[in-house]
C-alpha cells in the first residue's frame, strides 16, 4: 500500500498539513473533502510521519465508515464505540460495548493501532 504514501506529498495543501504536524500545531481539522479522501490524507500522514491518529466523526455510522476506509488502506484502525447506557432494571444486559471499549483502550495502551476513530458521543 505504498501508493498511499507517495501520491499526496506533491500537493501544497498536504505539505501545509505536514508542516503543521512538524510544528506540533495540533489538533488539525480538514473540511471540504469527502470522507474517503480524509481517510487517505490521514493514512498518508500517519505512514509518512510514522505517527498515530485519533479521528472524531460526527456520528457512529460515519465512524464505522472511516474504520472500514482506514482498514482497506492498510491501517490498524479501531472504533471506540459509544457507551451503552441502561436506565432501568433489566434481566440481562450485554457487555459487548464495554468489552469493545476496553479492547480499544488496551490497544491504545500498548500502541497496537494506527488510527482510533470515535464519534463525538463516545468522546464525551
Amino acid at each position: 500500500m505504498n501508493f498511499f504514501k507517495t501520491i499526496l506529498p506533491n500537493l501544497p495543501e498536504y505539505r501545509r498539513l505536514d508542516k503543521h504536524i512538524d510544528n506540533n500545531y495540533l489538533p488539525i481539522g480538514v473540511t471540504g473533502v469527502s470522507a474517503v479522501h480524509k481517510a487517505h490524507l490521514i493514512t498518508s500522514l500517519c505512514m509518512n510521519k510514522n505517527k498515530k491518529a485519533f479521528v472524531i466523526a460526527s456520528n457512529e455510522p460515519e465512524a464505522y465508515k472511516f474504520v472500514n476506509d482506514f482498514t482497506a488502506m492498510g491501517c490498524r484502525a479501531f472504533l471506540y464505540p459509544v457507551r451503552d447506557y441502561t436506565f432501568r432494571d433489566i434481566e440481562g444486559q450485554s457487555s459487548e460495548y464495554t468489552h469493545n471499549r476496553l479492547e480499544v483502550l488496551a490497544n491504545i495502551t500498548y500502541g497496537l493501532f494506527d488510527v482510533i476513530v470515535f464519534c463525538i458521543d463516545a468522546a464525551m
